[in-house]
């Protein structure tokens, strides 16, 4: 019984370390994508003025 409840608390952990992982290179993958997109958009913006 003791044994169930460690070895799933064990995945848990694991997993939850893999969507931690998961979720920074998806924010960094965002901010960058971002940067590029602004940088762009102001390039725009000063064309139009």
């Amino acid at each position: 019984m003791g044994i169930n409840i460690e070895s799933s608390t064990k995945v848990s952990i694991i997993y939850f370390k893999g969507l931690n992982e998961l979720c920074d290179k998806i924010a960094k993958k965002i901010i960058k994508n971002n940067k590029a997109f602004m940088r762009r958009l102001n390039k725009d913006l000063k064309k139009l003025k």
